[in-house]
């Protein structure tokens, strides 16, 4: 039996651990560009590899995460019309011609009649909104949170807001890496993909963690081949972990056209123009979140009972009512530096570079500052892009980044700088 042979590919979630690291490593390795097991170009991408998990989702160099302008959103002319999908317009502008090409195959017989959703692509899956998934996602987040505190017995120390927050900061230190709170911090993690970024379309719903259903409806489809040199005609990357998913490539020569008739002259200038820092919206959901986490478990837990000693001696039961708060009488009666000094701590958590309180306050004056003079949106900037910066560590992403910007910049500098032996600078 073959190593190509399809009952090989076995990866999937039913599996242990062990297994199934296994066979998705199997599967990666025949399945990469220019493997010497399947002739698969290089058009073919493992975003789930390095800094391209975040492809789309962040900006170069800083990998600040970004959310799309929605007004940019355009429907493609093939899809389900029970269905609709969106993704940015010079993405659907290519896909359109991606489709008209798999037409024009079909009337001059060059590809298969017969070969499933690779015969007449239509986009099923486009955009999803990272806000309206994160709100999803919050709200699962509490319910963890809530199971926390259940099993704790740590109701009896919540008497108001503030204690509250307390438990809520101890529950989210120690599991910060793991369970993302900020707007930010999920648009960066493994809960978000490039979907959310309206780069992508999916032209089919299989399950994407069935590895052997990837090799017989993608690789082993007998319009696969075609399939292949019309994604890099028109600009896509196919995803090598879900196959049938069309990526643009905003660094290729085709899809720059696309994106040019749309008036970005490069990809820079679409991650710039077409997208936003997260930390605009994300700041605010922040505040509005920790306010509703509290709200919420008052309306499940209106009271607590405590008991303490009378005149007598004799114990007796207390009962406190637990009062909703208003975010709006937070901030006129603390104001902004309370939500904001509360973010700074968050943010420096999800970045593994804990704070220390006298650090935190130090920061907040600063930002503070820089509100007054340029606005809350240079104050955030300098937060999340100057203090609260992603890990530089060994292996990390941006550690990675960093390195391949210095190396470039060492490259650029010789190639201009004085030629051997002479004076000239």
């Amino acid at each position: 039996m073959k190593i190509t042979d399809k009952e090989h590919f076995k990866g999937s979630n039913k599996m242990t651990a062990m297994l199934s690291y296994y066979y998705r490593l199997l599967y990666s390795v025949v399945h990469s560009p220019n493997s010497n097991y399947k002739t698969i170009n290089k058009n073919v991408k493992n975003f789930e590899y390095g800094e391209h998990i975040l492809y789309g989702r962040v900006l170069d160099i800083t990998l600040v995460p970004v959310l799309l302008h929605e007004r940019l959103l355009l429907a493609p002319k093939a899809m389900d019309p029970t269905k609709p999908v969106r993704v940015v317009n010079f993405v659907a502008d290519a896909f359109n011609d991606f489709t008209k090409a798999f037409e024009t195959a079909q009337f001059k017989n060059q590809i298969s009649m017969d070969a499933g959703f690779l015969t007449s692509p239509i986009a099923k899956k486009g955009y999803v909104s990272p806000t309206q998934s994160y709100k999803v996602y919050r709200a699962a987040a509490y319910e963890v949170f809530m199971k926390y505190m259940n099993d704790n017995d740590l109701h009896p120390k919540i008497r108001d807001f503030d204690t509250f927050y307390d438990q809520f900061h101890n529950y989210f230190k120690l599991f910060c890496t793991k369970v993302p709170f900020t707007l930010e911090a999920f648009h960066r993690s493994g809960y978000s993909d490039v979907r959310h970024a309206g780069l992508a379309i999916d032209l089919a719903e299989f399950d994407a963690s069935e590895d052997k259903i990837k090799v017989e409806r993608v690789f082993e489809n007998k319009n696969y081949r075609f399939y292949e040199n019309a994604a890099m005609q028109f600009g896509f990357r196919i995803d090598l972990s879900c196959p049938w998913r069309l990526v643009a490539d905003l660094g290729s020569p085709a899809m720059i056209k696309y994106m040019k008739a749309r008036g970005f002259r490069d990809a820079n200038r679409v991650m710039n123009a077409a997208y936003e820092p997260a930390y605009l919206t994300g700041y605010n959901a922040f505040k509005t979140m920790v306010v509703t986490y509290y709200n919420s478990y008052v309306q499940s837990n209106p009271a607590t009972i405590r008991h303490r000693r009378n005149g007598l001696g004799d114990y007796v039961s207390h009962k406190i009512e637990r009062i909703p708060v208003d975010i709006f009488d937070l901030i006129s009666e603390y104001g902004e530096r309370f939500f904001l000094e509360k973010y700074v701590n968050f943010r420096s958590m999800e970045n593994e570079s804990i704070f220390t309180p006298q650090k935190i306050s130090l920061i907040t004056d600063r930002a503070l500052e820089l509100a007054k003079i340029r606005g809350m949106e240079e104050a955030l900037k300098y937060i999340n892009e100057d203090v609260c910066k992603t890990t530089f560590k060994s292996g990390s992403i941006a550690q990675r980044a960093n390195k391949n910007l210095r190396k470039s910049l060492d490259e650029e500098g010789t190639v201009s700088g004085p030629a051997p032996g002479t004076m000239k600078y």
